[in-house]
């Protein structure tokens, strides 16, 4: 269990590469705590928002994602992309996740 396998894990996590469950049964053989290893760009969002219009993930899949990452301390973010994150994350606090709100979280995520 080194940091190098550790942030290749984080990293297959922000680019959701590897189905979500195997990447999160592999984190938890590190322990929780940990300096930030990697960070999540508004570019990662945005892929894993087109791959939802595309029709490669579903809402619930997007929601998963976002719930992974939000609460890690090994993740680095900006305040904005941790707000995104944050709205992908809740959506019965923000709406229904539908492709409307994906275009829309793209356009909010360009004009960063």
């Amino acid at each position: 269990m080194t940091i190098v396998e550790r942030t290749n894990w984080l990293r297959s996590l922000l680019s959701l590469e590897v189905p979500l469950d195997a990447v999160l049964v592999a984190l938890q053989r590190f322990p929780w705590d940990s300096d930030e290893l990697v960070t999540l760009t508004p570019e990662h969002i945005s892929r894993v928002l087109r791959r939802f219009l595309a029709g490669e993930l579903t809402a619930r899949d997007v929601e998963h994602w976002a719930n992974a990452i939000e609460s890690r301390d090994d993740i680095a973010m900006s305040e904005f992309v941790m707000e995104v994150l944050f709205d992908l994350a809740n959506p019965l606090l923000h709406g229904e996740f539908n492709d409307a709100r994906a275009k829309l979280e793209i356009a909010r995520l360009r004009r960063r």
